[in-house]
């Protein structure tokens, strides 16, 4: 049985008072945010084919390296990211990373991988409300012992609980 904590609480409160008074957007999506970990779990095992190491987005200082000045000054901040490789696209931006350490679905140097690695697909989950089509986890909602009332969060919810049936059914 789950019982909500004090800090899922507080969550919930302010996202009350946001809907209540402020109505803000952008507060929300933050309060959804910060929600997700009390609300949802991860569930499954890793496939172990090496599609989550292609087609990356990198982060840092909480912004995205989309330029080559901004991937130069990550890799200067930790070298470690060198190992991945930026695909540009014809106005010089960077669309997304593929790492070169990656051999038949398999990381070469495991132990020594960076924080971006080691944390996926939790941080993607909780960057982008979802998992990338071809992952073996699952998002599942928490066993919940108290109702959510507010409907603004029911549907925010009810729409990840959707968009992860349809991502099931497409892997399939």
């Amino acid at each position: 049985m789950y019982f909500p904590n004090f800090f899922f609480c507080g969550i919930y409160f302010l996202y009350l008072l946001n809907d209540w008074t402020f109505k803000r957007e952008k507060i929300a999506d933050w309060l959804w945010w910060l929600s997700k970990n009390e609300l949802f779990y991860l569930a499954g095992d890793c496939k172990k084919d090496g599609d989550c190491c292609c087609r990356l987005d990198l982060y840092h200082n909480q912004q995205l390296v989309d330029t080559q000045e901004k991937y130069d000054e990550l890799v200067k901040s930790n070298y470690t990211y060198k190992r991945f490789v930026p695909a540009h696209t014809s106005n010089k931006k960077i669309a997304y990373f593929n790492c070169i350490l990656l051999k038949n679905g398999t990381c070469q140097d495991y132990s020594r991988r960076p924080a971006v690695c080691k944390n996926f697909p939790f941080s993607y989950f909780l960057k982008h409300s979802k998992l990338p089509s071809v992952c073996g986890y699952t998002i599942e909602l928490k066993k919940l012992n108290f109702k959510i009332r507010n409907k603004s969060l029911q549907n925010r919810i009810q729409n990840m609980l959707y968009l992860e049936q349809e991502r099931k059914k497409s892997a399939k």
